[in-house]
């Protein structure tokens, strides 16, 4: 069998991201956003929680890294352009 090349991450790694993920969710203003974009990353988590393929692992994980980078890019232009008092 040939493998990949791509190494599954760690539990240490993935349990950064949620981490991650959660803390980019608090710094939404909008309640409904940040309360939506922790729920989505829970569920997303358990969704992908019994996963025991290596390939499917690190597909999970890529696409988590994926959304934080989107979510950290989203906060930031909220940030930039909410109105100061």
């Amino acid at each position: 069998m040939v493998s990949s090349g791509v190494a599954a991450p760690t539990r240490t790694e993935i349990l950064g991201l949620y981490r991650s993920l959660l803390r980019v969710a608090r710094d939404f203003c909008d309640y409904n956003i940040r309360e939506y974009t922790k729920r989505r990353t829970i569920d997303g988590f358990r969704e992908n929680q019994n996963l025991t393929d290596a390939n499917s692992i690190s597909s999970a994980y890529l696409e988590g890294k994926s959304q934080l980078a989107v979510r950290k890019t989203t906060v930031c232009c909220v940030l930039s352009v909410r109105p100061q008092s």
